[in-house]
């Protein structure tokens, strides 16, 4: 009886018509997840968009105050300000105990390395 009144109310009487509706309701999950993803996706984007320009009109309005100043001046060190200049030691930091440089390069310094030279 109670079997009976659910399949009434539903309008399921048999796996076919359990398989046609969950179809329908595959369907108008879809619909739905589309329509959020892609509102979703548009909210993203203004929002990355809005962040990304707040961000470099700093850095535009910090270029426009370079661009205004003397095209021709350039960066210049002042003297001393290498290591060399100042004292530092300049020995490579990756050498063994016996004061060989490694064969592997080292994973803070990119690019060749040179050995020393032995006297």
């Amino acid at each position: 009886d109670l079997l009976e009144k659910a399949k009434e109310k539903t309008g399921i009487r048999t796996k076919e018509d359990l398989k046609i509706w969950a179809g329908e309701q595959m369907k108008l999950a879809t619909a739905c997840l589309s329509e959020f993803m892609g509102g979703y996706r548009e909210g993203r984007d203004e929002e990355v968009d809005r962040m990304l320009n707040e961000y470099f009109k700093d850095l535009d309005e910090n270029d426009e105050e370079k661009k205004s100043g003397n095209d021709n001046t350039r960066e210049i060190k002042s003297p001393g300000s290498t290591p060399a200049e100042k004292g530092e030691d300049c020995t490579d930091d990756d050498e063994d105990e016996d004061g060989d440089a490694d064969t592997q390069p080292s994973e803070k310094k990119a690019g060749r390395r040179r050995r020393k030279r032995r006297p």
